[in-house]
C-alpha cells in the first residue's frame, strides 16, 4: 500500500512538442529547493554564495555551466515544462529578470522539469495560463565533487565499523 502511494508521487512526463523530441521520456518534477528575488546582481560569485548558503555550504558544490539559449518544451502534464541539461548537475538555478529559483535535480538527470504553480514568483500569468512569452535568462548548472579521499575514508569508516560490530556479536553470550 505504501509503495503504491510513493509511485504516484514520481510521475514521469513525456515531451508533447512537434519534431524529433516528440515522446521523449523526461523523467519526473525537480524540487524546487527555494526562491529569491533579492540577490544584487547575477553573476558566478553572487548566484554560487546564494546557493551555498541555502544547501548550508555543501562541500565540493562548483558553478559549473552557464546555458542561456534555454528551450522550452511542453510536456503530457498539466503545467508541467522541460528543458535540456548539458552537464547532469545534481543542482540547477533557474534566473529570468525576476527572480532566481533553486532546484534539485532528482528525477532525471538530463532534464531540467518543472511546473509553472511551483515557479510563480518568477512568471508573470498570461491570461491563457500558457508559456507562451515568458523566458528565462539562463540556467546555471552546479556539480557537486566528490573527493576521491573523501569517498575512500568513508568506505574504511564503514568497515571499520561492520568490523567491530562483528567482533561486539561474537563476544556477546
Amino acid at each position: 500500500m505504501m509503495l503504491a502511494a510513493l509511485s504516484s508521487t514520481s510521475l514521469a512526463y513525456v515531451i508533447t512538442d512537434s519534431g524529433s523530441l516528440n515522446g521523449t521520456d523526461v523523467g519526473g518534477l525537480d524540487g524546487v529547493l527555494s526562491i529569491t528575488s533579492t540577490l544584487a546582481n547575477s553573476n558566478p560569485t553572487t548566484e554560487t554564495t546564494w546557493v551555498n548558503s541555502v544547501l548550508g555550504g555543501t562541500p565540493g558544490l562548483q558553478y559549473s555551466v552557464k546555458d542561456e539559449d534555454v528551450s522550452l518544451h511542453n510536456t503530457d502534464g498539466s503545467n508541467v515544462f522541460a528543458f535540456s541539461l548539458s552537464e547532469e548537475p545534481g543542482y540547477y538555478l533557474i534566473k529570468n529578470a525576476k527572480a532566481w529559483a533553486l532546484m534539485s535535480n532528482a528525477a532525471s538527470l538530463e532534464w531540467g522539469v518543472f511546473q509553472l504553480a511551483d515557479l510563480e514568483p518568477l512568471f508573470d500569468k498570461n491570461s491563457n495560463g500558457k508559456l507562451d512569452d515568458w523566458v528565462i535568462s539562463h540556467v546555471i548548472q552546479f556539480s557537486v565533487e566528490v573527493s576521491e579521499p573523501g569517498s575512500i575514508a568513508l568506505v574504511g569508516l564503514g568497515l571499520a565499523g561492520l568490523v567491530f560490530s562483528r567482533r561486539r556479536l561474537r563476544t556477546t553470550p
